[in-house]
């Protein structure tokens, strides 16, 4: 599996993409996980984890090196 290396501004721009589609539904649910690969997740997924850690450590430090 090859890894890629993204920069500061596409990764606030990823992370910022995943947790506008990574919310919770009424029970509880990451929708997105359920709607696009049917897998009841609960939230916040994995997904919106690393977007919510992403996005804070850039506003604490200003870097993305999560």
């Amino acid at each position: 599996m090859a890894v890629r290396v993204i920069g500061l501004g596409s990764a606030i721009t990823a992370a910022e993409s995943l947790a506008a589609i990574h919310v919770v539904a009424e029970d509880g649910r990451c929708a997105w996980c359920w709607d696009e690969f049917g897998i009841w997740t609960p939230h916040p997924c994995t997904a919106r984890q690393w977007a919510d850690r992403a996005r804070a450590t850039v506003e604490r430090t200003g870097r993305a090196d999560t």
